[in-house]
């Protein structure tokens, strides 16, 4: 009966470590392919980023005031300005200067954000990047926990073995919990709070670190049952 309870278990630890990678991957792909066609189809049906809009209202008012020199700007300048690509995307805005001339600041970052053809959306690099680091750890917390037998945690090995293993134990599970607190810290401080970064990265590094969590779990208590009908069997 063990036996079978450890085969069992050591299956369905598998079908939820699988399905946690599939989460994880699946919501980098799904953000990559999203954000890469935000001005070329927008499968995804994502908005441009209210930065981005505002740049490209900046500096399309830029443009049309060193077109007609000394105009005064109204709520939108007359005339519509192209698009990234040659389409018609936003009216003219000058809300942002009380005076339309030649000389309205626009700095070279706004210019940079205005041709941006991802929209504003931005790549998954600097912190948004550690979202692959919980995936790390939790990998390693998987394997350190899982080369302890349970009758190890016993203490029927002699010093200084149980302590070794102890230890080793503990810094797994350490590793463990690490994991998903970086994972938590990323999407609520990072991916929630950035308006050019989409949660959907972020929500699938927890549900990841969660699932894989709970595939260790199982597979320790499975390997228990299996350890038992050894025992048994001797």
């Amino acid at each position: 009966m063990s036996n079978v309870k450890a085969l069992w278990g050591s299956l369905l630890s598998g079908i939820v470590f699988g399905i946690a990678w599939v989460i994880f991957t699946d919501q980098i792909a799904y953000y990559t392919k999203c954000r890469e066609s935000v001005l070329s189809g927008n499968l995804c049906g994502w908005k441009n980023t209210s930065d981005f809009q505002i740049a490209y209202s900046q500096s399309c008012c830029n443009l049309d005031c060193q077109q007609r020199p000394n105009s005064t700007c109204g709520s939108t300048v007359n005339g519509i300005c192209p698009g990234p690509n040659g389409e018609v995307n936003f009216a003219c805005s000058c809300t942002f200067h009380s005076n339309c001339t030649t000389s309205t600041p626009v700095s070279q970052s706004t210019l940079d954000l205005a041709k941006d053809k991802y929209g504003g959306w931005k790549s998954l690099a600097g912190q948004a990047q550690l979202i692959y680091l919980p995936a790390v750890l939790i990998l390693l917390g998987f394997f350190m926990i899982n080369t302890v037998e349970s009758s190890d945690l016993t203490g029927e090995l002699e010093y200084p073995n149980n302590v070794f293993i102890k230890v080793w134990f503990f810094i797994g599970s350490l590793i463990t919990f690490t994991s998903l607190a970086i994972s938590l810290w990323l999407l609520v401080d990072v991916f929630a709070k950035d308006k050019a970064l989409q949660v959907g990265p972020g929500v699938g590094t927890v549900v990841q670190v969660c699932l894989v969590s709970l595939s260790c779990a199982l597979f320790w208590i499975a390997r228990r049952f299996g350890e038992d009908s050894v025992n048994i069997g001797l």
